[in-house]
């Protein structure tokens, strides 16, 4: 079946442009009704929460000058939260090999790689946060995403300067998208239109000579694109299209049409006051929009997002409040209640000074009513007003940044804000969607479109800053997936929580392992305490350093295990390494350097658990047989070979062992530094210091 009709004898071109025109103004006339929802939510979100919307037009009940119109704007949150949970975390982009083998896994992961490079360049948190505000606002966000040939670095072609291009992602609210009518699904759709809104200069820039045939259909149109509702909402919508003033704009119309049997690559035409400006294939056989849904609903294209059931209770908050507002005036300035003629029309002046002069033979004096106190039941509505938002949307005071009344346990309020991320999981999932499709036709686009090699650094499986030169023949598999749950916001507490139980269980091990540390601050500070995160510590960065030099054999001759090394560091990062693919690949020689080096770890690590002085290697000397010669000198034994063994060569002697009171040393000489200076020296410089008489504090003279 045909999507755009066409008769022999009549132009092509203009039969073309009117069937667009036809398509968009069916499906616009299909969502008008939602369209004036979505333009009064943003008015509720803008704080102009009186305004309604009715075929694009906007109108405010009129009031007298007392009434009260308080705004008291819960919505404006509640939206900002629900956006920012979702974009705090990255996506973690999977790209499936089209095979086993081990050139198209290391395809995958460059594939990764470049996904990860061109999220950072294309400043896609950005993007993603105002996609997903339009989908929490409205119901429905999109990226936009396509190649633009001019972007990217230049490069010197002959006596020119060629662009390599880049891709571009945009982010698009629904009133600019124009779907197929008759599915529920953006996958289903057979064709979309996207309206843009262009100025003269930028279309007689991409197609000259056109403007003047733009020009002469809008005379002879009664209802022109430049004048449509849609064109003008920058005057509702600050910021949503920038103010163009007297400069003249054009609805373009951009057309997609899904690959089909009569067109198997897919169509795309673009179209302004039903003039043909361009046709082509549809880049990438497929839409170049994604949807992110929030608030699904079975069988219905667009979502209703967090704002739909949050209107009602808030113009009741703002008509309680206002209320309660005006009691209050009226209790502060009641009313005066006077005879009829017996004071002047400007009698009565609210100033603590005045006067009232009154006509004392027509009435009495005037006199205030009696104040009205202001009921609590009034301030206990607000109250459940303010509940019902909050459970209707899922965002209570704890994703605020407040702690309910009355909850102070910490494990408490960790367990109220999990409760909270845990509705936005349906949300969550369309995201991961729209992010699949997206990285997918990045690759796409790559693969077809640049030319050159780019430079992409990144961090490798062994957490070190690369740069790899990528080429687009590396692009084997376009099959992405985002890992489920890596959008979902991040539940600090539960973590936190999970981790100290599984240390008191034993599940990262047992207590006396020194790597059961390593992996119980991994896990508890991997949530936002920075004080436990050694993962980009120096000594991590230094031993995968060492793991990257070990590669190559010329370098085991000046790679040692010192003592000063933090050696339950160095045996994570070299297991860690030890059981990634790159160490499979290195051969049998290499393999058991890696090995002896990390048995020589073990043997330091093991010294100093024993309590034995490492330090003494840096002078050549064995820690274990320092300690039995220390040992053996305290108790006065003599040493391996026949002779009296003293400190290592270079090291501080020896303290001579205490003498009991009344005992004397074997040669005659009361305790005292052994060597070095002269006898009365040594008398006089004791083990503890020079002043110090050691036997005369321990009453060695005697009385």
């Amino acid at each position: 079946m045909k999507i755009l009709r066409t008769e022999k004898g009549i132009d092509r071109k203009t039969q073309i442009g009117s069937e667009i025109d036809r398509l968009y103004r069916q499906s616009k006339s299909m969502k008008s009704d939602l369209q004036d929802s979505w333009k009064t939510y943003h008015a509720f979100f803008d704080g102009k929460q009186y305004r309604s919307y009715s075929q694009g037009r906007p109108s405010e009940p009129k009031a007298p000058s007392w009434r009260v119109r308080s705004v008291n704007n819960y919505i404006k949150p509640i939206v900002n939260t629900v956006a920012s949970k979702l974009t705090q975390s990255r996506p973690a982009f999977i790209v499936r090999p089209t095979g086993a083998e081990d050139d198209q896994r290391q395809k995958a992961k460059a594939s990764e790689y470049l996904l990860d490079y061109l999220y950072r360049q294309l400043k896609m948190q950005t993007v993603t946060h105002e996609t997903v505000w339009w989908a929490a606002l409205t119901g429905s966000g999109f990226f936009n995403c396509y190649w633009d040939g001019q972007a990217g670095k230049t490069f010197q072609v002959g006596d020119s300067f060629q662009a390599t291009g880049f891709p571009v992602v945009e982010s698009w609210s629904p009133f600019d998208i124009y779907p197929d009518p008759e599915v529920a699904h953006l996958h289903n759709a057979k064709w979309v239109i996207l309206a843009h809104v262009w100025s003269g200069p930028e279309i007689d820039k991409r197609w000259p000579g056109v403007l003047a045939t733009l020009e002469q259909k809008n005379k002879t149109n009664t209802t022109t694109y430049a004048s449509d509702d849609d064109s003008s909402r920058n005057a509702d919508i600050r910021g949503y299209i920038s103010d163009t003033g007297d400069e003249k704009v054009y609805k373009v119309l951009e057309y997609q049409e899904r690959p089909s049997a009569e067109h198997p690559e897919g169509r795309r035409i673009i179209v302004s006051e039903s003039v043909l400006l361009e046709e082509t294939h549809l880049p990438g056989r497929k839409f170049s929009i994604t949807q992110v849904k929030i608030g699904e609903m079975s069988g219905r294209f667009w979502g209703t997002g967090v704002v739909q059931g949050l209107v009602p209770i808030q113009r009741e908050i703002n008509r309680t409040i206002s209320s309660i507002i005006e009691l209050r005036n009226l209790a502060s300035q009641p009313p005066w209640v006077a005879a009829a003629g017996s004071i002047s029309k400007n009698g009565i002046k609210n100033r603590p000074d005045h006067i009232v002069f009154y006509n004392a033979n027509v009435g009495p004096p005037p006199q205030r009513v009696p104040a009205v106190p202001i009921p609590n039941s009034l301030y206990e509505l607000a109250d459940i007003l303010k509940t019902n938002m909050y459970d209707i949307s899922g965002v209570h005071e704890i994703s605020h940044g407040r702690g309910p009344s009355g909850v102070i346990s910490g494990r408490a309020l960790g367990v109220l804000a999990d409760q909270d991320s845990v509705k936005l999981g349906p949300a969550a999932r369309s995201l991961e969607e729209a992010f699949s499709d997206l990285g997918a036709g990045l690759l796409e686009m790559w693969r077809e479109n640049m030319e050159t090699e780019v430079t992409v650094a990144v961090v490798s499986e062994s957490h070190r800053s690369e740069a790899i030169r990528f080429h687009r023949d590396h692009i084997d598999s376009t099959d992405v997936e985002v890992q489920t749950g890596s959008l979902l916001p991040k539940f600090a507490s539960y973590e936190r929580e999970i981790s100290l139980q599984l240390l008191q269980l034993g599940g990262f091990g047992p207590m006396e392992d020194p790597e059961t540390l390593v992996k119980f601050r991994k896990a508890f500070g991997s949530m936002g305490l920075k004080e436990f995160i050694d993962d980009d510590s120096a000594e991590r960065n230094y031993q995968r350093q060492e793991n990257m030099m070990m590669m190559d054999p010329e370098n085991h001759s000046y790679i040692k295990v010192g003592w000063w090394h933090n050696h339950v560091v160095h045996v994570s990062e070299l297991l860690v390494f030890m059981k990634s693919p790159e160490f499979r690949e290195l051969d049998p020689q290499t393999q058991q350097f890696y090995e002896l080096h990390l048995a020589e770890h073990y043997r330091q690590l093991q010294l100093q658990m024993q309590g034995l002085p490492a330090y003494v290697q840096a002078y050549g000397q064995d820690p274990q047989q320092v300690i039995q010669a220390q040992q053996m000198a305290q108790s006065g034994a003599e040493g391996l070979g026949g002779g009296v063994v003293g400190a290592p060569e270079g090291l501080p002697p020896v303290m001579p062992p205490e003498l009991p009171i009344g005992e004397e040393d074997p040669e005659g000489q009361l305790p005292g530094l052994l060597g070095g200076g002269t006898p009365a020296l040594n008398n006089a410089v004791g083990p503890r210091g020079p002043g110090f008489d050691e036997a005369a504090e321990r009453g060695f003279y005697g009385e």
